[in-house]
């Protein structure tokens, strides 16, 4: 887009038109052609500064396209500023090159922003492929073990209560009146 744009425009304008264009700006690149653009911007400020502060200068620019509006001479150079060629440059400019510089840079960026979500989210699904398979090996490695030990645990110490005759489990005096105590909060009745 910095070097010779033209390509760019070649939908809406031959590549003849853009070649001979603003002296062949927009063909040496936008930066030259943006150049210029505010240049001629500049000039047509300049232009209406110096005539809406002095009502009684004369037009400066190219007599073949200065025209009589009004009878007020400032009135009529700050109306016969927008016939320069310089204003049909800029509108030129702005309507052909510039809006569809901008259209090309915009779909150029959509494109690039989708191409980039789209990477992004093959990334994100290989993420959590990976995640999910670390979570089943560490639920086999780690979790697995661990459950099987602590079951093994609850069984050999329910097989040593049940080793203990009724007779003596009764007549310990703490493990009483913690299975009252259990009891009376579980309500628990006879069947």
């Amino acid at each position: 887009m910095m070097l010779n744009p033209c390509y760019v425009f070649l939908a809406n304008i031959s590549n003849d038109q853009c070649i001979a264009f603003a002296d062949s700006a927009v063909y040496q690149g936008m930066a030259v052609g943006l150049t210029r653009h505010f240049e001629n911007l500049r000039y047509l400020l300049t232009q209406y500064t110096t005539y809406s502060a002095d009502a009684r200068a004369n037009f400066t620019g190219p007599r073949d396209n200065f025209r009589t509006i009004t009878t007020d001479n400032q009135r009529n150079n700050i109306l016969n500023i927008l016939r320069l060629p310089q204003a049909f440059e800029i509108s030129s400019m702005q309507a052909l090159y510039i809006k569809l510089a901008f259209r090309a840079l915009l779909n150029d960026f959509r494109r690039g922003l989708n191409d980039d979500f789209n990477a992004k989210l093959t990334l994100r699904l290989a993420l959590y492929i990976v995640l999910n398979i670390a979570l089943i090996l560490l639920y086999f490695v780690a979790w697995l073990p661990i459950v099987s030990r602590l079951n093994k645990n609850i069984w050999r110490t329910k097989s040593m209560l049940t080793m203990i005759p009724l007779n003596v489990v009764a007549k310990i005096r703490s493990v009483r009146v913690y299975l009252r105590k259990f009891i009376s909060e579980k309500n628990i009745t006879n069947y």
